[in-house]
């Protein structure tokens, strides 16, 4: 058997998530999840209002002249400002809210020019093998899918790719439970699946906003898709892949 096959073989058993190389530097986490919830101002110079735990937060009278980027803004201070146990940011329209304490969960409701985008329940689902995940900045021991740029680019909240272990009970399941004990890889080699085609030349870019056509968060990609994937200058594509393949992605967080 020729050396070119028997690579080829060893890259068709591959699986998101497995690591490549017996060198490697793991953290252990605990998965839970924040609730997370988008909504988008529909319309400029227009009263705008969304519902965070019953209570209304309102921006704008219709005679200030704001953008629907101005009202985001305003907005996400807004909500920030009456201190409801939750943070929000805004890019462009789109304001970004996050429960502080996963697993607490929040209610949103887009009451007056906001549309309702994407929403990301507390502690439903397994967080799956191959994804990159963040540590929660406020309770260390916990990670989480990122939901926010500085989950992938700040050195402080960057944890790492979740390992594909043996561990896992039931062969089907395709990561970990909540509150189960995450295997995360910090430093090393590790196959993950791609969203769009990447060489060893592209850039390295992780997901923290879902959209219609790429909903998985902490899933890799070689661009930023218009502000909705970070830049991790710290890791590299070993291989060429095409998009929905596996990739050979070397990282090296501190």
């Amino acid at each position: 058997m020729s050396r070119q096959t028997s690579v080829a073989m060893g890259m068709a058993v591959a699986l998101a998530g497995m690591v490549k190389e017996l060198f490697r530097k793991t953290r252990s986490y605990i998965n839970s999840t924040p609730q997370v919830e988008t909504v988008e101002v529909n319309s400029a110079n227009v009263e705008t209002t969304a519902t965070v735990k019953g209570t209304a937060v309102t921006v704008n009278s219709a005679n200030e002249n704001k953008t629907t980027t101005e009202l985001a803004t305003m907005l996400a201070a807004a909500i920030n400002a009456a201190a409801l146990g939750v943070t929000a940011t805004s890019s462009n329209a789109v304001v970004t809210v996050v429960d502080d304490v996963p697993g607490t969960g929040f209610t949103l409701a887009a009451t007056t020019n906001l549309k309702s985008l994407t929403s990301v329940t507390p502690n439903t689902g397994d967080l799956p093998f191959g994804r990159f995940v963040a540590q929660n900045t406020s309770y260390g021991g916990q990670c989480h899918l990122p939901v926010a740029a500085t989950d992938i680019t700040s050195v402080k909240a960057a944890a790492g790719v979740a390992v594909r272990v043996d561990s896992i009970e039931n062969e089907s399941d395709q990561g970990y439970a909540i509150d189960d004990a995450v295997e995360v890889l910090a430093a090393g080699t590790v196959w993950v699946e791609v969203e769009d085609a990447v060489t060893p030349a592209s850039d390295v870019y992780v997901r923290y906003t879902a959209t219609e056509a790429n909903p998985n968060l902490g899933s890799f990609r070689s661009d930023s898709d218009t502000s909705k994937a970070g830049a991790l200058p710290t890791a590299r594509w070993l291989t060429s892949a095409g998009a929905g393949e596996l990739a050979l992605l070397e990282i090296n967080l501190p």
